[in-house]
């Protein structure tokens, strides 16, 4: 969810780990080739893989915010999903 353009995008994987959280993120870092990216997270453990240190330590401009526990309130995709 992009809340500055008002944009929700999507990536379908057949399952959720790391690998395929990984390729979200290179994604994104495809769809916004300048500048700083921030992507906030929830604390699930594909978030938070051993995979994902190296592919974040190269890429500089891009890291994640990790919510507090247990605090969908917090989540600025928890309003859409009721929608959905």
């Amino acid at each position: 969810m992009d809340p500055l353009r008002g944009k929700v995008y999507r990536h379908f994987a057949p399952t959720i780990n790391g690998l395929h959280f990984k390729k979200l993120l290179r994604i994104l870092l495809k769809r916004y080739p300048r500048g700083r990216l921030v992507v906030v997270a929830d604390n699930a453990i594909w978030h938070k893989s051993m995979a994902l240190k190296p592919f974040l330590l190269k890429r500089r401009r891009l890291s994640i915010f990790f919510l507090p526990k247990y605090s969908p309130d917090m989540n600025p995709i928890e309003p859409l999903w009721k929608i959905l």
